[in-house]
């Protein structure tokens, strides 16, 4: 899967831009600087499937830019992967606490 990654990823950022383009043409537009807006927004089937494919493309491409750095820099990152996959942004922001408490010795 990690080296299909670059598909998946065009193939998620594709959906996400279909499923951003039928829910912003369908009803009122989503103004991103309003919570009341994106919440109506991701109420849609439409809007809920741009999230959530919005979600599964940050989590897959910052897990795959985790696994590839932490095998150049021989260093673990199971606990960061399995954060990002399940919290996405908290997972990233371990594995960069990891590498800047336990710099790269060599």
């Amino acid at each position: 899967l990690v080296d299909r990654a670059p598909l998946v990823l065009a193939g998620l950022g594709m959906g996400y831009a279909g499923l951003l383009a039928r829910g912003v043409g369908d009803g009122d537009p989503v103004r991103f600087t309003d919570p009341e807006s994106v919440r109506d927004a991701l109420r849609r089937p439409d809007g809920f499937l741009a999230g959530w494919a919005h979600y599964m493309a940050f989590d897959l491409f910052v897990g795959r830019w985790i696994w590839r750095t932490a095998l150049d820099e021989q260093r673990g990152c199971r606990v960061a992967l399995l954060l990002t996959w399940l919290a996405g942004p908290l997972g990233m922001t371990v594995f960069m606490a990891q590498r800047r408490l336990r710099p790269r010795t060599g």
